[in-house]
C-alpha cells in the first residue's frame, strides 16, 4: 500500500488531494480513496469481470425480510478504538467501498492484537522489564523492525494446484483457534461470536465445507483450513469465511474486506468485487460498509510481518457472510446455507475465469512505506494530541499503518501497542516489504 504521496509537504499534499477529488470527478471513480488513504485505486475492469463465472449459476433467494437499515456495531468487550479521520469512500454502484472505516465498529480482535506476533519484534533476551525509563515511561531501544520476513516468496505460477489446475484455500473462521501457534497466542480466545442459539464457528465450518465441495466439483483443489495458516500459504486464492456478531440493535448485512497493507492490491480488489457481485445477488443481502480496522488488518492475510499468514501473491479477502445476532439475516442464513456456500464458491470462479495471463497479472511489491526517528528520547502517544506512553531512540525505523492528522500510526516493539508519532519528529523512508 502506498504511503509515498503522503509524506509531501503540507501544499503538495493539498494539491495531490484537489488532483484526486478532480479525477475522481471527471472519472467517475466512486471507489477512489482520498489523499489521507493508502490503498492504490483498484481496476476491475482489467480482469474482465462480466466473464463467465461457471457453467453451474449459483442459486438465487431473497430473505423473509431483506436488510434495509443501516448497522451500528459496537465491540462486546474490548474498547472503541481511535478512528482515523479519514473520510469513507462512496461505493461504485453494484461494488462494496474497500477498505471503508467506521466510527463505531470493532471486532473482538484489538487492533494491537491484529498487529502483533510480527517477526523479529524484538532484541533478543530484551524483556519489557528492562527498557530504560524517562520520565517514568519506557524508552524503546534500537531495533531492526525492517528485515525481511523469514518466509520466501513462492515462485509466480498461472495455477498453484497439481495439474496446472488452479488452488483455494478457505478458511473456517475461530476454527481450532485454541491451537493457534505461540506468535498468535494472544488471538486463541478469540472463539467467534454467537446468535439464536447458532455459533459462528459451528455455522462457518459447515459453510466452508460446502464452499470445498463446490470448487472440487469444479476441478480445484481445495484446501480446508483452520483458524493457523500455514505459514507463507500460497494459493491462486483465499477466502476467510466469518458470520458477524453484535450487542447494539440489529445490525444486519454482509461485509467484505481485504488487507489495508496489500501488496497486491488491485488483485485483491478484483477478488473481493467478484464474490460481493455473485453473494449480494445470490442472497439479497446489503453490503454493510463498516468494515473495522481489524478487518482490514486480518492476520491471516497480514503478510507484512506475520509469518502465520498467506504469501504476499496469494489473492485474499475476508467475508463476514451475514449477522448471527439479527433474527433475519441468522434465519436466512441458516435456512439456506447451499445459496452462501454456492455464491462465495462461484464469486471465487468469476475471479479465477477473469484473471489475464500470468505476464499481465499485478506482481507484489517489495517495498512499503516508513519513517525514521530523527532526535532521540522522541516521544509517542496514545492518540494524536493525547499523553505520551513511550519514548523512541534516534534512527528506529517503523512502518506506518496510518496517518491521523499531524501524527503517523505506528506499531511499539516490546510493548506491542499503537503509538502516534508526530510527523515533524520524522523523516520519511523506504523500508523492505
Amino acid at each position: 500500500m502506498v504511503f509515498s504521496s503522503k509524506f509531501k509537504l503540507f501544499p503538495r499534499l493539498v494539491s495531490f488531494t484537489l488532483a484526486c477529488i478532480l479525477l475522481s470527478l471527471l472519472a467517475g471513480c466512486a471507489d477512489q480513496e482520498t489523499a489521507t488513504t493508502t490503498v492504490p485505486q483498484p481496476s476491475p475492469a482489467a480482469f474482465k469481470p462480466d466473464a463467465p463465472v461457471s457453467p453451474v449459476a449459483p442459486r438465487a433467494a431473497t430473505p423473509t425480510e431483506p436488510p434495509t437499515s443501516a448497522p451500528a456495531f459496537l465491540p462486546t468487550a474490548t474498547p472503541v478504538l481511535p478512528t482515523p479521520v479519514v473520510p469513507v469512500p462512496t461505493a461504485t454502484p453494484g461494488h462494496a467501498p474497500v477498505n471503508s472505516t467506521t466510527t463505531t465498529a470493532t471486532p473482538a480482535e484489538s487492533q494491537d492484537q491484529a498487529l502483533a506476533g510480527y517477526y523479529p519484534p524484538t532484541l533478543p533476551g530484551l524483556k519489557v522489564s528492562d527498557l530504560p525509563l524517562v520520565n517514568g515511561l519506557p524508552k524503546i531501544p534500537l531495533t531492526n523492525l525492517s528485515a525481511a520476513s523469514v518466509v520466501p516468496a513462492p515462485a509466480r505460477k498461472a495455477n498453484y494446484g497439481p495439474n496446472g489446475q488452479p488452488k483455494i484455500g478457505i478458511q473456517a473462521g475461530h476454527w481450532m483457534i485454541d491451537q493457534l501457534p505461540a506468535p498468535l497466542a494472544s488471538l486463541r480466545t478469540q472463539t467467534g461470536g454467537s446468535g439464536g442459539g447458532v455459533r459462528e464457528v459451528d455455522y462457518v465450518l459447515d459453510v466452508a465445507r460446502r464452499v470445498q465441495a463446490i470448487l472440487q466439483a469444479q476441478g480445484y483443489q481445495v484446501d480446508l483450513l483452520p483458524a493457523t495458516v500455514p505459514a507463507g500459504y500460497t494459493a491462486d486464492s483465499f477466502v476467510a469465511i466469518h458470520a458477524d456478531a453484535s450487542t447494539a440493535g440489529s445490525p444486519s448485512g454482509y461485509k467484505l474486506a481485504r488487507s489495508r497493507f496489500s501488496p497486491i492490491p488491485v488483485t485483491d480488489d478484483a477478488l473481493l468485487y467478484a464474490v460481493s457481485d455473485v453473494y449480494g445477488a445470490a442472497t439479497g443481502f446489503r453490503w454493510d460498509d463498516n468494515i473495522t480496522r481489524n478487518m482490514s488488518g486480518y492476520y491471516a492475510f497480514n503478510s507484512r510481518r506475520r509469518v502465520y499468514a498467506v504469501s504476499k501473491g496469494t489473492p485474499a479477502i475476508i467475508i463476514e457472510t451475514g449477522y448471527l445476532t439479527n433474527a433475519n439475516d441468522r434465519d436466512y442464513l441458516v435456512a439456506h446455507k447451499d445459496v452462501v456456500a454456492d455464491s462465495i464458491a462461484h464469486g471465487v470462479i468469476k475471479f479465477i475465469n477473469a484473471r489475464p495471463p500470468l505476464d499481465q497479472r499485478e506482481k507484489p511489491s517489495s517495498t512499503t512505506p516508513g519513517v525514521v526517528v530523527s532526535q532521540d528520547t522522541t516521544p509517542v502517544f496514545d492518540q494524536p494530541g493525547g499523553k505520551p506512553i513511550a519514548y523512541l531512540t534516534k534512527d528506529q525505523r517503523f512502518e506506518v499503518y496510518e496517518i491521523r492528522d499531524d501524527y503517523y500510526g505506528i506499531f511499539l516493539p516490546y510493548l506491542n501497542k499503537t503509538a502516534y508519532l508526530r510527523r515533524a519528529d520524522a523523516t520519511t523512508v523506504t523500508l523492505p516489504r
